[in-house]
Parts: C-alpha cells; structure tokens; sequence
C-alpha cells in the first residue's frame, strides 16, 4: 500500500481502536466482477445488488490496481461496520452509480451502514485485489454510528459468509500448475488386468458385421502388454505447460502453449469422445512455433488445450448439464481468466459442436470458428452407430463395464478409432482408464441430446455469428455445406483433402495446420459479410 493511502487509511480509523483482524485473503478483480455484476445469480445478493443483511457493496479496482477495503462491523451496539476504499488510481475507477440525489464520494470516502450504496464496477481483467477484514472498536463513537444488536449480528454473520464464498471463489479461480505423474502401482494394476483377462467367445463368422472383432482386440492388448510404452507419452505431453483451474463447479485441465511470435492468436482447441488432448501433440509445434517448423511466422498461436470437464484429468464432472453449450460456457470463462480478450475456436468431432457454441455465445471475442465436421446432428445419430445411442440413453449403465475392464473400455472406444495407429488409440484408451473418466467421458452424448434450447439440426447454431471454416479429410463423415448454409453460417472456407481421417490431427498434422493458419490468417485481415465464403 502507498504512504498516501495509508495516510487515508489512518485519517479515517484513527478515532477506533483496533480489535482484531479476522480475515485477510487475496481475491482476483475479475471474482469481485462476477459477483457484483452478476448479483441476482450470487447466492449471498438479494437479487437487488446488496448483499443479503448487509449495508453496501463499495468496491473500486482497475486493471494493475490494488485495493484495500475495510470492513467495520456492528455487534451489540458497539461495532459499525462500513466498507472504505483506501487505495485505487482515480484515473482508472469506472462504472460510478450512484443512487438519486447522492453526490459522488470522495477517494478514500466510506459508505456507512444505514447510507446509501455505492456502486462501482470492477473491470473484468483487474489483477489481485486485497481484502482486508478488520474489526475495530467503536464504542467511543457517537450514538448515532452505532447500531442495534440484532442488526449487528446480521452484518457479522452476512459478511463471514460472503469473504468464505471469496476464500472458495479465489480457490477456484486459481491457475495451479499440473504435472501428470502417474503412480507405479496404477500401472501395475494396469498390467495386473491385462494379464488377467478374460476373453468374450467368438463364433465362426462373428468377426464380420458383429462388433470389434476378438483378433483385432487381441492385437491392441498384446501391444499395450508388451510395446507400448505410458511413460513416453506422459513426458511428451508433460513437455507443456499444465494447469488445472474450477469453472462452473467442474475441474478443467488444460495445456498452455504461448507462442514466441510477438503478436500470435490465442487459439482454443476442443477435442471429442474418445479422445483426449493428446489428440493435439503433433500440431501444438508448427501452430505455436511456426518459425521453429519453417513456416512464416507472421500467423502464430497461443494454444489453449482443455480436457473436457468429464475427460482425462479434469475429471468426472460433480454434475449433469454439461452439454456442448455449457463447455462453451466454460471455455469464455477460461480464455478470460488466461487474459484473452479476442481469440479463435477449432475442434474436432465434439470440438466441432463446442467450438461453434462458443463462437455463439462470446462473438466479441471469437475472431472465427474451424472445425473439421459439420453434422447434421449429433454424433451418434449422424453415424447410425449404436454406441451414439448407448450413451445418449443410458451412459451410465454402460460406466459400469468400462470404469473396471481395461479390455471392455478399449473394444468399445476402439470402435471409432480404427484409423489411427496403436500407439496414438493406445493413449487415449490409457488416459480415460488412469483418470477414472472412462464412464463419464461418453455422459457427452446424453447431455447434449438433453440440453435447452436444442441447438437443431446440425453442429452449427442457427445464425452463427463468426466466419466458419471447415477442413474436410476423406476417411470422415462427410460434411453438408448446403446444411451450414442454410443455418446461416458465415462460411469463409471450406476446403476438402485428399488425405487423412476424423483424426486429422495425428493422421495428417501438416493439413490441418495449413488449413487452420490460412482460415485465422483470413479471420484477422478480411472483414466478413455472412452469406459470403469460398
């Protein structure tokens, strides 16, 4: 805190005598945001802006400032309890309302129990403020500062809750630095079920037509047995930077890839069901580094690479709902807490649900929308395949089996992966399986068939605000232009291979960087009018 702030401070409380401190936390600007801009879905505001039994909300930050607010309470007619705003740039404060016919306070200035409120808005990139909660003695004061027993109880009580939500909030909101390091004894285990599996009998002609066929399971398990090798993949992955952050109740872990480059996109990556953000390892390099990988350096990414909240090592989620829309949601929040104010959206399979969600949702921040599928519904139903309906239905009769068989969980998630080589479906069947998220990665399907408003008949939303670009590989389910089109898809570029699958990103990287650099690099220098495209 500065010398004059201070001087404010003193000025202010010297005429009480501190009591006690009883709370001090470190609270980010944007959590003080999310409450007061949102107090009528915070459970400790009344829905009018004030906090429930309390007398004001004063708060007053910016982006680099710092604030101190203190807090005085009331109890048995010998506490007051007013907010004061101690330290902050004047030059920076925004957002002042006051309440008709009051002035505008001075800096430094309290709002006091019984006044009126003042309201000042955080900005929504505020770096950490600090709450400082004490109490002071305000029994010399004079009769009418004081306020009534009941009353007092009332504010104590409120404000002891509210900073106990902030401690969890800040928690929350907090980036922690993740390492994967699976332990020894897990993968014993793993190797412990493999050696004791028990075969499902097949009969003469059930190879063809009937399912994952006995052989080719004998295969991928004698190869995760004796070839494959977990540790490899855990230090490639771990090459990056990892963080684990709360939104919305759920964990979310995702990998952090700046760019060198000077000016790059923040780019968010969303993969599907079954896979994993080792779906991104082979592009993360030319996206991030192109100079590194020969490419012009001139278009470069900042790579965000969630898990999605039910997979890998975010874990199962606490909750139903969390359907495309919701992790969109969640996306927004993320980009905003890495401190992304305009960015680009990709994904594959359910990537290509939730990347144009999110492009609904935030279109002041997403600069535009890649995906390599546009369906006409959902995964499942597009493909006619019966596991899409398994987990639409019932995922979680289905969590069961594969929460405890290795073999079980990768026949049933091989069945889509058939394209890519063992090692890369080795990866994603061994992630879902040392996460427990085997049985509530494929909750996905159910949740977006329950989710409202449906989003109709295709992965694009109707009228998708953003320019929408497309990379079309052959050994995929077709994608409808004439469908996008008539959702209202701005469609800057769609473009069709002649090489690679529904995991363009292992099966054909360098196409799929190539389309991605071409489409942002369109995103950032060409104003788009929908109904145009190429």
């Amino acid at each position: 805190m500065n010398g004059g702030a201070v001087a404010r401070l003193n000025s202010m409380t010297d005429e009480f005598e501190p009591v006690s401190v009883s709370r001090r936390i470190s609270v980010p600007a944007r959590s003080i945001f999310q409450i007061l801009a949102s107090p009528a879905r915070h459970p400790d505001f009344d829905g009018s802006g004030m906090l429930r039994g309390a007398v004001t909300t004063s708060t007053v930050s910016g982006t680099g400032d710092i604030f101190v607010m203190k807090m005085h309470y009331s109890e048995l007619g010998d506490y007051q309890m007013n907010n004061h705003v101690v330290e902050y740039e004047e030059d920076r404060r925004i957002g002042w309302e006051p309440e008709p016919g009051r002035g505008h306070p001075r800096a430094g200035q309290s709002g006091s129990a019984g006044g009126h409120r003042w309201s000042y808005q955080l900005t929504p990139d505020g770096t950490d403020a600090t709450i400082v909660t004490e109490i002071y003695d305000c029994s010399r004061a004079p009769e009418d500062r004081r306020r009534g027993m009941d009353d007092g109880k009332i504010w104590v009580d409120c404000m002891t809750r509210t900073l106990e939500r902030l401690d969890r909030l800040c928690e929350d909101e907090k980036l922690r630095p993740f390492r994967i390091a699976v332990p020894d004894g897990e993968l014993a285990d793993l190797r412990d079920r493999l050696d004791r599996v028990r075969w499902a009998p097949e009969p003469r002609g059930g190879d063809q037509g009937y399912g994952v066929s006995l052989a080719f399971v004998r295969r991928l398990v004698a190869h995760w047995r004796e070839r494959y090798d977990w540790r490899a993949w855990e230090s490639r992955i771990n090459e990056y930077p990892q963080f684990i952050t709360t939104i919305d109740g759920a964990g979310v872990h995702f990998m952090h890839v700046r760019s060198p480059e000077p000016d790059p996109l923040p780019l968010v990556l969303s993969h599907g069901w079954p896979g994993s953000v080792a779906e991104y390892l082979d592009v993360i390099g030319p996206l991030s580094d192109p100079r590194r990988h020969g490419l012009d350096p001139a278009i470069a990414f900042d790579l965000v690479i969630p898990s999605l909240p039910g997979f890998g090592w975010s874990g199962p989620t606490p909750d139903v709902g969390w359907s495309p829309r919701r992790i969109a949601a969640a996306w927004a929040v993320l980009m905003r807490r890495l401190g992304y104010r305009r960015y680009g959206a990709a994904g594959n399979d359910w990537g290509a649900f939730i990347s144009p969600e999110l492009g609904q949702l935030a279109p002041d921040e997403v600069v535009g929308v890649h995906v390599t599928q546009v369906f006409p519904a959902g995964p499942g139903e597009v493909r006619n395949a019966s596991y899409g309906h398994v987990h639409a239905e019932q995922p979680q009769t289905l969590a069961h089996a594969l929460a405890d068989s290795p073999v079980g969980l990768l026949a049933w998630n091989s069945q889509v992966m058939t394209g890519l080589d063992p090692d890369a479906l080795l990866t994603h069947v061994t992630i879902h399986w040392l996460t427990g998220t085997a049985g509530s990665a494929p909750r996905i399907y159910a949740e977006e068939d329950r989710q409202q408003p449906p989003s109709g008949p295709a992965t694009i939303p109707p009228g998708l605000p953003v320019p929408l670009g497309l990379a079309q590989f052959p050994h995929d389910w077709p994608s409808d232009r004439a469908l996008a089109e008539r959702q209202g898809a701005p469609i800057l570029s769609w473009n069709v291979y002649d090489r690679g699958g529904h995991y363009a990103a292992r099966q054909a990287p360098d196409l799929l960087v190539q389309d991605m650099r071409e489409f942002f690099a369109r995103c950032r220098s060409t104003p788009l009018q929908p109904g145009s495209g190429s």
